[in-house]
């Protein structure tokens, strides 16, 4: 008896499973025990060879593999042919084309004609899914592309957005309040930090008025004060306030005391977050030795404890250093009230300059100081009080490594001690760290190139913006305040990187509009085919963004101010720190140039001119072109005749530019600042800066010093439309209040939409009068993704797009604004 194994199939595929005019197929069989034919007139097949095919229609190809005892085994493969091209016969989204920011979308699609075989949605590959789930942060066109050999189907698009703020272009980095993860933090300008025994780590984020908090996980939290909340009260965490505080320092029994400068106090916030005032009064400034809030302080700033509970303090605007006992008892130990210098010699008989920091050694029982405004690092002897300038020369600052007075220092800063004794300081005004060696007196740099930037990377080509506040961690790593751009950066293994805030990222890069960076834009507007306008204010250019989200310099040089009239890059302007841009009926952009005090014309081609005004001599002078006088004009608006209105903002009134040049007063009087309604010259404004038409030839004007939003009709009379006085309230016209506002934009039926930058909040004013607020939040600032309101960095310019979103410019980009009204 013989016994024959039965016939295997391992697999029967096909490269496709559609075959088209212009591409076939190819069978590949795979298969044991016996022998095997392909039906459709394929015939015998070997197993594991590839059979290339072109049916012209669709079939089935049967795999047959019969064994010595005549058993067969059978596969099938459908291949199925197809002459048309593919087309999209529905997309959906669920829940809708409009949801909250970060919650997901599911997006679904049926197909007719033609099989796809590529498949894509917003450019990523869905070929063979019957749907997608993404989630969406800003508006956008997604498309769903379907095709095959034959060819491709028309892209069908569905536009999707999520509520709330977003990056349109360039960045939205730099100063804020914002708690959270590390790297979405935001601070204003961090001083001097220091850490508890869990390793939390707190930092004066001095402008905000307020202590935060950083735990080991790198959340972000305000431990003590409430942001932009200035003031003195004692209390319990968020109740409490300061006054621009700089110094920190724990106690042996984890006890924070604080530097609280403007309030020239010294403040104790104790472990259970309670805030009390220690020594010195708020208010009251002095240089009085005596017990606690006896004693009289002038703007202290740095704090230091030796082993044995003193409070060291530098007392800057005295240019003394203090000493507070653990009972509150405090002497001034060196310097004379008041009374600068840089003399080494025993207490009171020693001088110093701008005092900042102070360092407690252990070992040598002494102070380090850092005497900022001599460029030098002193110490003081705590068992003699006498001083001794151990680092720098007094009057010849520099950024040289050295001995002792060979070295050249430039406004030293922040101090703190590493593992091995030595002194690591801050060397503000050169961007750098460096190490200080007690034993040979050596300075040398540790991180930094002298450059004043925010590069991170290796150590000796990495640069700062600023750095103030210092602390060595146990394995050596060193981390850094950087003051001037709100950011905390560590030092570790020979790089520089950052660990929280939001940097600032500038530059003046075209490309696309996410890649491209801006140097504080201002002023924003569109023209007639969509294409969006920027005054780049520090780059002294004008960025144009297409409709297909290129960023190109329509006209100016990046880094090169000037007042050529030109086209393109040979165009200079002087920074163009506009509120408003006007655009004519032909596409002519007419820009503020302030610091030229000059207004510019730029056509669609980039050609600048110089309409009226004459560059570097302001004035007020009516007249044609360059007979005429503006002082810092900012914003600009074009009616239906082609006239040009502008904000001539130091000039406290609005002006008119007729089609020839001509140039006459036509709201306010120039040289002239107050509050006053009327008729043109009769009105008063005080630093008007953007304006805008609506659609009834109305010019609104937004009176910033004023706090209020101007109404003038086109025969010139001027009356207060919102506002009036300082403050965020929303209400029905003068009910209303505003904090500086700065852009405006206008639509056909009279809706204003304004940056109120001082609030940093964008409102809207109805044609009624009513004023509400779309974003940003009271008393906070920074700009990041997120759910509305949201923050906001100092908007500046306000744009509506065609699809109703709202764009508004900051220190590093435009802010794109989603939904607010639920569009």
């Amino acid at each position: 008896i013989q016994v024959v194994a039965a016939p295997a199939i391992a697999s029967f595929t096909s490269t496709s499973p559609y075959a088209f005019p212009t591409q076939g197929v190819t069978l590949t069989p795979t298969f044991s025990n016996g022998t095997a034919t392909i039906s459709a007139g394929v015939g015998a097949v070997t197993s594991g060879v590839s059979y290339p095919l072109t049916p012209s229609a669709s079939t089935t190809y049967t795999l047959t593999v019969t064994n010595a005892a005549g058993s067969t085994l059978t596969s099938d493969v459908v291949i199925t042919f197809s002459n048309q091209v593919p087309s999209v016969a529905s997309l959906t989204a669920n829940p809708g084309t409009l949801v909250e920011f970060g919650q997901s979308v599911g997006v679904n699609w049926t197909l007719a004609g033609g099989p796809a075989t590529t498949l894509t949605f917003g450019g990523v590959n869905v070929t063979g899914q019957p749907g997608t789930t993404f989630i969406p942060e800003r508006r956008f066109a997604y498309g769903l592309n379907a095709s095959n050999p034959v060819g491709a189907a028309p892209p069908q698009y569905l536009v999707i957005a999520a509520r709330g703020l977003d990056l349109f272009s360039g960045n939205m980095g730099g100063l804020g309040n914002n708690d959270g993860p590390a790297s979405q933090s935001q601070f204003t300008d961090l001083w001097y930090m220091t850490k508890d025994a869990l390793g939390n780590t707190y930092l004066a984020d001095a402008s905000s008025n307020s202590i935060r908090k950083i735990t080991p996980a790198g959340v972000v939290s305000t431990f003590a004060g409430q942001a932009f909340q200035g003031g003195s009260a004692d209390g319990m965490g968020s109740a409490a306030r300061f006054s621009y505080p700089i110094g920190l320092a724990f106690d042996a029994n984890g006890n924070l005391f604080v530097a609280d400068t403007s309030n020239h106090a010294i403040r104790k916030i104790t472990t259970a977050g309670v805030v009390t005032t220690f020594a010195g009064q708020a208010g009251s400034s002095g240089t009085v030795d005596a017990l606690g809030t006896a004693a009289r302080f002038r703007n202290p700033n740095g704090l230091a404890f030796d082993n044995v509970g003193n409070l060291y303090v530098t007392d800057a605007n005295a240019k003394v250093i203090r000493k507070i006992t653990a009972s509150g008892q405090v002497t001034t130990l060196a310097g004379l009230d008041n009374t600068s210098g840089s003399v080494d010699a025993v207490g009171t008989a020693a001088r110093f300059g701008t005092l900042r920091a102070l360092l407690y050694h252990p070992t040598l029982n002494c102070l380090f100081i850092a005497d900022a405004g001599n460029s030098t690092l002193r110490k003081l002897d705590l068992a003699t009080n006498a001083v001794t300038t151990v680092a720098g020369f007094s009057g010849s600052s520099g950024n040289t490594d050295g001995i002792g007075a060979a070295a050249r220092l430039r406004w030293t800063c922040g101090l703190a001690l590493d593992n091995q004794g030595n002194v690591i300081f801050a060397d503000y005004n050169n961007s750098n760290v460096r190490r200080f060696v007690p034993a040979t007196q050596a300075v040398t740099t540790i991180a930094g190139n002298g450059t004043y930037a925010h590069v991170d990377g290796p150590a000796a080509s990495a640069s700062f913006l600023g750095p103030v506040g210092l602390w060595v961690e146990a394995n050596g790593d060193i981390l850094v305040t950087d003051y001037s751009e709100g950011t905390l950066r560590k030092i570790s293994g020979g790089q520089v990187t950052t660990v929280a805030g939001t940097p600032l990222l500038q530059g003046a890069a075209d490309g696309n509009r996410l890649d491209a960076r801006f140097n504080y834009p201002s002023a924003i507007c569109s023209d007639a085919s969509g294409n969006i306008y920027v005054t780049d204010s520090y780059n002294y250019t004008i960025r144009k963004l297409n409709i297909y989200g290129s960023v190109t310099t329509l006209a100016g040089s990046p880094g090169q101010s000037g007042s050529a009239d030109g086209t393109g890059s040979a165009a200079k302007f002087s920074n163009c720190y506009g509120a408003s841009i006007g655009v004519d009926a032909s596409g002519n952009l007419y820009v503020g140039d302030s610091s030229n005090h000059t207004i510019r014309k730029i056509t669609s081609a980039g050609v600048v001119t110089t309409l009226a005004g004459l560059a570097g001599s302001s004035g007020q002078a009516t007249g044609t072109g360059s007979a005429a006088r503006f002082t810092y004009p900012t914003g600009t608006a074009v009616d239906a005749a082609g006239n040009v209105y502008v904000a001539d903002q130091y000039n406290h009134a609005i002006r008119k530019i007729t089609p020839a040049g001509v140039v006459t007063n036509f709201a306010g009087l120039p040289g002239t600042q107050g509050v006053a309604d009327g008729v043109g010259t009769i009105a008063r404004f005080s630093y008007p800066q953007g304006i805008a038409f609506d659609g009834l030839g109305n010019l609104f004007v937004t009176d910033s010093n004023n706090n209020s939003i101007r109404k003038i009709t086109p025969a010139g009379v001027v009356t207060t439309w919102a506002g009036g006085a300082s403050g965020s309230a929303d209400g029905q016209g003068l009910a209303a209040q505003f904090f500086t506002p700065t852009g405006i934009m206008a639509l056909s039926d009279g809706t204003l939409y304004v940056t109120d930058k001082g609030n940093n909040l964008i409102r809207k004013i109805s044609p009624t009068g009513l004023v509400s607020t779309l974003a940003g939040t009271p008393n906070s600032y920074g700009s990041h993704k997120g759910t509305l309101p949201g923050t906001l960095n100092g908007p500046s310019g306000i744009l509506m797009i065609g699809s109703g979103d709202l764009l508004t410019t900051g220190p590093d980009g435009i802010t794109q604004i989603t939904g607010s009204e639920g569009q």
